[in-house]
């Protein structure tokens, strides 16, 4: 199978008040454009319109954690096998932070806490680092994320046989102190129709009907006959 490589890029914003927005585009002509606004969620796929509805958890928190999530994929697929230094103290827009650099190590150290991996994410397990090579700094006070380079080659094991994948992470924390407030966007609501019965005896075509209709036939159905009745002179 012929090499298959993808890149993308997202772009997050957040203001002080919780509400955010992203930006997500790939070189295969795919994304995203997702904004929360108080307690409304618009999304608009590449192309698309956007469309609006309620906002409700936990689908908000896990689109965020999806635009944000690059850096913490990457570590959970390399942490089994990486060696983790110390990479100095930094000061960083008037706050100290703390670097850490990555090398491959010798594949000694233990997953990370609760880490599992099912479903789509299960070929993680069976990745082998074959190269690993990055650096990370973390905001000393808060604990975010300020800036995150990783690269590593692996092999995993796929469905026709061994694969072969590499990752490459970069990630920038900017414009901390003052955010811009998130603007509502311009979307249509999200229009939910509801089948009737028409439409589903059109949509069936007769193989069925409703319950509540066939009760009264199977009744008269399972009832006795009643007896005659005697004619009077």
């Amino acid at each position: 199978m012929p090499a298959q490589a993808i890149t993308t890029t997202t772009d997050v914003w957040v203001d002080r008040a919780g509400n955010y927005r992203f930006h997500e585009e790939n070189d295969h002509d795919g994304g995203r454009d997702v904004v929360l606004y108080g307690r409304e969620l618009s999304v608009a796929l590449r192309y698309g319109k956007m469309i609006r509805r309620v906002a409700e958890e936990p689908e908000p928190s896990r689109l965020l954690a999806e635009a944000l999530g690059g850096p913490a994929a990457a570590v959970e697929l390399v942490a089994a096998q990486a060696r983790v230094a110390g990479g100095g103290a930094e000061t960083v827009g008037g706050s100290q932070a703390t670097a850490s650099v990555f090398s491959l190590g010798d594949g000694a150290a233990a997953p990370l806490p609760g880490q599992t991996f099912a479903g789509l994410r299960a070929w993680r397990g069976t990745a082998s680092i074959e190269s690993l090579s990055g650096r990370m700094l973390v905001d000393d006070a808060s604990g975010a994320l300020l800036k995150a380079d990783l690269s590593a080659t692996f092999k995993a094991a796929g469905p026709e046989g061994p694969e072969q994948g590499a990752l490459d992470i970069h990630t920038v924390l900017s414009d901390v102190a003052n955010p811009p407030p998130i603007q509502s966007p311009v979307a249509q609501e999200l229009v939910l129709r509801q089948r009737i019965v028409p439409e589903m005896h059109e949509l069936l075509h007769g193989i069925a009907e409703p319950r509540a209709a066939a009760e009264p036939h199977r009744r008269a159905a399972a009832a006795p006959p009643s007896p005659p009745r005697e004619a009077r002179p």
